[in-house]
């Protein structure tokens, strides 16, 4: 079976043992997803993975609901495909005839429209605000509250995505997304084992997916170290919706988050000719040229974040990994100024940590002093910098308060300390 787009994984829909589509796939314990009678018979007679050649329990199947769901989509897709000339915008268009229908299409209109928000041309507030009007028609929307949910987290305003997310366990709290929050919920708090029970859980036994929600399991499962089961369900998601760009873009992004830069910046470069605009896409394509040594390749692609984007901590990111690249000692004052508008935009990212070092490289001391004052942080390593900068710039008595605090916070640094303060009180007696 083969398919026209190169990034779309059919294989990951096909049975390895029957190569054809699954019809009912079940996941074994050796990861992979087989048809389930095919799997049984082959179990009846051996007792190890068809796949990795370990030892496999026959009894231990679950039904991969995700899979069959995209297995579906793809059929649908496809049949789509083959009966006009123009490929449907969407796999799932379904022209709304009930006032309840036509609702809802508009909802996920918005919804389609805001999963972009992290490329969009407008300002993190009007986006906001936007995103709030639309709330304002559809106070119970389920996809318009998670999408509105996720902007929140990706701006960082993690307590009013925090009320959204109560709002979305409220209205449906047996929804796949409702599910997905209260697993990554576990996560963030450390409950691993709860939180990867209940994800797995989702993956093998939810019935009710949509595109959306498989693709936002995917994108959960890789974020929290179940990276290849998250890659191969992007990749069954593209077999069966290949238009997807939300989709397209976060298979870059795992690509390069999983080192594999070549096939990062295939897929890459591919999709920014359809999308020269996009951030995700051109960010981790950048990163992957920068691990494979083209440099200036990967500078391009941020100047265009720069120029297309207005977002702060996008444009942040982009003049934060410019700056990375360029040669210091030749444009000392263009990556000082890059890291300065970087820290500007959006002080969260620590491009003020880097603009101090620099200074310190270029014995710029009285800058690198300026700027650690202002880093409001306890860490061993900024505390460090920052007496030494003190030191060096001539501000004695800030340097020896310093001093003493880094000691105190770092019993290890009693001697070294000690050290620098009675260096600096006998040369001010001298």
């Amino acid at each position: 079976m083969e398919d026209d787009n190169p990034e779309c994984s059919v294989g990951e829909l096909v049975c390895p043992l029957t190569h054809r589509l699954f019809e009912f796939p079940v996941t074994t314990t050796d990861g992979f997803t087989y048809n389930a009678q095919e799997i049984r018979e082959w179990l009846s007679n051996h007792s190890a993975s068809p796949m990795t050649r370990d030892p496999l329990s026959k009894t231990t199947l679950f039904a991969s609901r995700s899979i069959a769901y995209l297995c579906s989509a793809y059929t649908f897709y496809h049949s789509r495909l083959a009966a006009s000339k123009q490929p449907p915008s969407h796999v799932l268009t379904i022209e709304p005839t009930t006032a309840e229908e036509q609702t809802l299409a508009r909802s996920r209109e918005f919804c389609e429209a805001f999963d972009q928000y992290r490329d969009a041309t407008e300002s993190k507030q009007n986006l906001i605000q936007k995103m709030q009007r639309v709330l304002e028609k559809f106070p119970d929307n389920i996809e318009c509250l998670l999408t509105y949910y996720n902007m929140l987290r990706y701006y960082k305003e993690y307590a009013r995505a925090e009320e959204i997310r109560g709002r979305v366990v409220a209205l449906a709290p047996n929804c796949v997304d409702a599910r997905l929050l209260e697993a990554r919920l576990l996560l963030e708090k450390g409950e691993k084992s709860r939180g990867y029970e209940a994800l797995d859980q989702i993956n093998v036994e939810t019935e009710n997916l949509t595109l959306r929600s498989t693709l936002r399991l995917a994108v959960t499962l890789f974020s929290m170290e179940r990276e290849r089961m998250g890659l191969r369900l992007v990749q069954a998601y593209l077999a069966a919706d290949p238009d997807s760009k939300v989709a397209r873009a976060e298979l870059i992004k795992m690509r390069c988050q999983l080192n594999e830069d070549p096939e990062a910046v295939r897929l890459g470069e591919a999709y920014l000719a359809e999308h020269p605009g996009d951030f995700t896409a051109a960010y981790y394509t950048s990163l992957s040229h920068v691990a494979l040594g083209n440099r200036v390749r990967a500078v391009e692609l941020l100047e265009t974040i720069k120029r297309e984007k207005r977002d702060e901590e996008g444009l942040a990111w982009a003049n934060y990994r410019i700056a990375s690249l360029r040669d210091e000692e030749k444009e000392f004052d263009t990556v000082a100024s890059e890291l300065k508008k970087a820290h500007e935009l959006c002080p969260e990212i620590g491009a003020d940590l880097s603009l101090s070092k620099l200074y310190l490289r270029g014995k710029k001391f009285k800058e690198a002093a300026e700027m650690l004052k202002k880093v409001q942080s306890g860490e061993e390593e900024i505390m460090e910098l920052r007496a030494y900068a003190f030191e060096h710039a001539g501000m004695q008595e800030l340097a020896v308060g310093a001093y003493i605090a880094l000691a105190e916070s770092f019993p290890g640094y009693k001697d070294f300390c000690s050290q620098r303060i009675d260096l600096m009180l006998s040369a001010a007696h001298s």
